[in-house]
């Protein structure tokens, strides 16, 4: 089966000047797809780390290369994706560390969002991480217009460097 094409996926997402996403209280929070470069450098480590662990795995390649065949016709194979990467426990610890060094003011918020809730903080670890406090698609609705915008502003750049 052939590697999966991140930089074709990555186009098919349309990237936003902000990206709202709601914790588990249902507090609304903004994210945006700048980051300052320090931070933006640790989160694409964290990331390329999910992309190591994820194309490693053949059911995620299977999902992907489906989800690539299938981006016309619909949501569908992009939930199955989602599906099958999620059950790799180190990927998503990995996005949720991602998160929290893209956006710790949000993460910040939404801590003491979820603290302030005595429903919800009885099952908060000592120690919470941000899949503590987001469910699965908000975290990956945060990240991923991050990493089409990345990779559109190389893209660009490359482009530029190539014209005469």
């Amino acid at each position: 089966m052939a590697d999966f094409n991140w930089k074709a996926f990555l186009e098919t997402l349309s990237p936003t000047k902000t990206v709202p996403v709601e914790d588990i209280t249902g507090a609304r929070h903004i994210c945006r797809p700048t980051l300052p470069a320090r931070r933006e450098i640790q989160m694409m480590d964290k990331l390329s780390e999910v992309f190591d662990l994820v194309r490693a795995d053949e059911k995620v390649r299977e999902a992907f290369a489906a989800y690539q065949a299938a981006t016309e016709k619909g949501m569908g194979e992009l939930m199955r994706l989602f599906r099958v990467m999620l059950k790799n426990p180190d990927a998503v610890r990995i996005l949720a560390e991602a998160f929290s060094i893209a956006y710790p003011s949000v993460y910040a918020a939404a801590l003491v969002n979820v603290r302030a809730d005595a429903e919800l903080a009885v099952d908060l670890p000592a120690e919470p991480n941000a899949l503590d406090l987001f469910s699965a698609s908000e975290l990956l609705g945060g990240l991923l217009p991050f990493a089409a915008r990345t990779v559109g502003v190389l893209k660009d750049k490359i482009k530029s460097l190539q014209s005469p």
